[in-house]
């Protein structure tokens, strides 16, 4: 696991992620199950592979195992800084 303050995901989220892991990622924060269907994994209403999900998860910002993915500490403060909530500096 990579500290906080030295995961490059965390720091700066949207040089760091593609905008598909971001899209999932937030994606994540914003609905609370998932589901796989056909080697996708099925994300509120957009349908992403299951690489970009094993990728969220190598980097730290998600846990759990479908339909219970959830954002960790780390996601949490990643999704803050995309969506360009205050304090999340």
């Amino acid at each position: 696991m990579i500290p906080l303050a030295e995961n490059p995901a965390v720091i700066d989220p949207e040089k760091h992620l593609t905008l598909t892991e971001q899209a999932a990622l937030t994606g994540i924060g914003r609905y609370r199950h998932q589901s796989r269907r056909a080697g996708y994994v099925v994300i509120g209403d957009r349908r992403f592979t299951t690489k970009v999900v094993e990728a969220l998860r190598d980097k730290g910002l998600i846990n759990g195992k479908l339909p219970n993915i959830k954002p960790t500490s780390a996601g949490r403060m990643a999704i803050a800084r995309l969506l360009g909530i205050r304090g999340a500096a």
